[in-house]
């Protein structure tokens, strides 16, 4: 039956007369609302961590709490706050499933997930692959323009010169 939120003490009965005195705690909660995902993408290899946002996740500090990214296997939500959690994305294959997206859903006992009505939607993305540098020689005082062409970087907000460089905007 809908009860309100918080613990309890479980007792059973045989024949509703002698209770036990087992004190077995069971917690009622209310679903978390998911307001938002950061970030909202990341590539089809998986193991991107998600920050969940929202609000109810008071109850989600044991190891129950899962996250689930579409129809994948639900993974182990990290509790960080009655405010959010952190996931990590599954992989995909997007030849499977083109449509690159994925319902995120939060089942605090691990059983009961969150509802697909309000929830935030992950967008998985190829991974970005430069196929050619022009010039590929520049002065080391810098100031020259570089165009990269490659696969899967029309969304690409930075690039890296060096391992120990910082990125640059993508003009």
């Amino acid at each position: 039956p809908q009860q309100e939120e918080g613990s309890v003490y479980l007792e059973v009965s045989r024949s509703g007369g002698d209770v036990t005195d087992d004190r077995r705690t069971f917690t009622h909660y209310r679903q978390p609302v998911l307001e938002s995902l950061q970030p909202s993408y990341g590539y089809t290899q998986g193991n991107q961590a998600v920050r969940i946002r929202g609000f109810g996740f008071g109850y989600s500090r044991s190891e129950t709490a899962l996250c689930r990214f579409g129809n994948r296997t639900p993974s182990v939500a990290r509790w960080v706050s009655s405010r959010e959690v952190i996931c990590d994305s599954p992989t995909i294959d997007p030849m499977v499933d083109p449509s690159r997206q994925a319902t995120v859903r939060v089942a605090m006992n691990g059983l009961d997930f969150t509802t697909d009505a309000h929830s935030p939607v992950f967008t998985y993305r190829e991974h970005p692959s430069a196929v050619s540098i022009h010039p590929s020689i520049v002065s080391a005082d810098g100031g020259t323009a570089v165009t990269i062409e490659g696969k899967n970087i029309e969304n690409a907000l930075r690039c890296r010169f060096g391992s120990l460089g910082e990125p640059v905007p993508v003009l």
